[in-house]
């Protein structure tokens, strides 16, 4: 598949950001113990449609130094983790699966909402008020854990990329889902500003918009197409790299910062580079936007918020 215009620079940057990795991660190593980061999601998370996830890009990249914990759980959302209980029959409670029994960490990445709009195990679609209070309420239960050093975790928040919602089955009403992703999305980058080690330092909602469905789900057909499940590319050319960018910000020890900052600076580059193609260049590839309007705002600025 040929990429082009707008997609292209999105790949490009993320590809850069690896190679940055590469560079200054060497640096980081020599000081640093294992630094333990706690992956929280779904099935897109867990293992669905690819064989390398973003976690194991993340891992990879980062090297001996990070201890990268995979805690996807299939068909999980925001109201599972607040109310307890699985879905798909599980018999544990999914704090404890997810996050009691995975302490202690230093760094918690979060990135859920699809399958409260899909209503899935949830009974119907999520209200946006009551995913944002849920997920609120999340981040002030994981901002009292402390990592290995004492401090509190920190926490790298992420909005749900966006599902095929034009492939959905002819009785699943979409505009509801669509409206949900993107109250969703919003909460996000709104509770990042609320809590202080919280960051929410890119946008796939925006940036898999820009992608486009060929992209994002292309590697499945019919009559097995799945329009939920990113292909592979998502997790080893956007999603990882960019995580792993994010946490190489978050984590350095003092003694390190002045051997590598030049090189987290280019990372912090690439990664904004990415975001104002996923804002402002829809126009290369206006043919493949499949939302009216999720990748045409051009109002916020995805910085972390300190």
């Amino acid at each position: 598949m040929r990429l082009t215009g707008a997609k292209w620079r999105i790949a490009r940057d993320a590809a850069l950001i690896g190679c940055l990795l590469l560079l200054v991660l060497p640096a980081a190593h020599a000081s640093a113990s294992s630094i333990r980061v706690l992956s929280i999601g779904d099935s897109i998370t867990f293992d669905t449609n690819t064989e390398i996830l973003y976690t194991d890009v993340v891992q990879d990249l980062l090297g001996e130094g990070f201890d990268v914990v995979n805690k996807g759980i299939p068909g999980m959302d925001v109201v599972h983790l607040v109310q307890g209980g699985l879905p798909l029959g599980m018999d544990e409670s999914i704090w404890d699966l997810a996050v009691v029994q995975a302490a202690p960490f230093d760094i918690v990445t979060l990135m859920l909402g699809t399958n409260c709009a899909l209503g899935f195990n949830t009974g119907g679609t999520c209200d946006p008020t009551t995913w944002h209070d849920t997920m609120e309420q999340i981040l002030f239960d994981l901002s009292t854990y402390s990592a290995f050093d004492g401090s509190p975790v920190d926490i790298i928040l992420m909005p749900a990329p966006i599902m095929d919602y034009d492939r959905f089955g002819i009785f699943i009403e979409r505009q509801p889902i669509i409206d949900a992703m993107e109250a969703y999305r919003d909460s996000v980058f709104e509770l990042c500003g609320q809590f202080v080690n919280a960051r929410c330092p890119f946008d796939l909602y925006e940036q898999t918009a820009v992608l486009g469905m060929e992209f994002m789900f292309g590697c499945t057909f019919a009559p097995d197409y799945d329009p939920i499940h990113p292909c592979e590319a998502f997790h080893t050319e956007i999603l990882g790299p960019q995580l792993a960018a994010e946490i190489v910000q978050t984590v350095p020890e003092p003694s390190t910062k002045l051997l590598f900052g030049g090189g987290v600076v280019l990372l912090a580059w690439a990664s904004r580079r990415s975001l104002e193609s996923a804002s402002h260049r829809v126009a290369d590839d206006g043919p493949n936007q499949p939302l009216s309007n999720a990748a045409t705002r051009t109002g916020r600025e995805s910085t972390s918020a300190q």
